[in-house]
């Protein structure tokens, strides 16, 4: 493309998950996994293209995977390439998006001001009562999408009216003054699907 080292300010990347994630029996799971490999190639575009800050996204597990081989080496390589680096699991519920996503984050920058993964805007359980007065609560599922009209497998359109006015201050501000639901549709599924 023409880049030069420096020519860019951001990479943002989340290479495949599966030979760290979870969702995939242990047995199958294995260090050098050919798609392990990708988050090296990820990290060979951020020591040719030399952005001032890097952002990885992968499964929470990726910090804790093979006792924690696979989080020192990104760590350890973007240390050596000159950026300060944090990581950290962040819950998606906790910055108000209706949904229990733990995803790990690795933050670098190699400019003068350091980059920092944010703080909570929003509290999700009952065990920090006490933070309910400094943060909104966590969204739910139905303040998400209370508003939208119930669809059958293969149904919907795109656009559609929505089934009430905004009921939470979520729906608001996700309609943005628009008066139509968009991409308001379902997959079709087969009957073993459906079953």
């Amino acid at each position: 493309f023409g880049l030069k080292p420096g020519d860019i300010d951001g990479l943002i990347g989340g290479p495949p998950c599966q030979g760290f994630s979870k969702n995939v029996p242990a047995v199958r799971r294995f260090l050098d996994d050919p798609r392990n490999r990708l988050m090296k190639v990820f990290l060979d575009f951020v020591r040719t293209l030399r952005p001032k800050f890097v952002l990885i996204e992968n499964v929470a597990e990726v910090l804790r995977a093979y006792d924690g081989a696979v989080s020192k080496e990104i760590t350890d390589c973007l240390r050596d390439l000159g950026y300060r680096v944090e990581s950290a699991v962040l819950n998606a519920a906790n910055f108000g998006v209706p949904q229990l996503r733990r995803r790990a984050f690795f933050i670098a920058s190699r400019t003068r001001r350091s980059a920092h993964l944010p703080s909570p805007t929003h509290v999700y359980g009952e065990s920090r009562p006490a933070l309910a007065n400094l943060f909104k609560g966590a969204v739910t599922a139905w303040e998400a999408m209370s508003d939208l009209p119930p669809l059958e497998a293969g149904g919907g359109s795109d656009p559609c009216a929505y089934l009430r006015r905004p009921e939470s201050e979520f729906q608001h501000a996700v309609r943005n003054g628009d008066k139509r639901v968009h991409n308001h549709v379902a997959r079709k599924l087969t009957p073993i699907q459906l079953q």
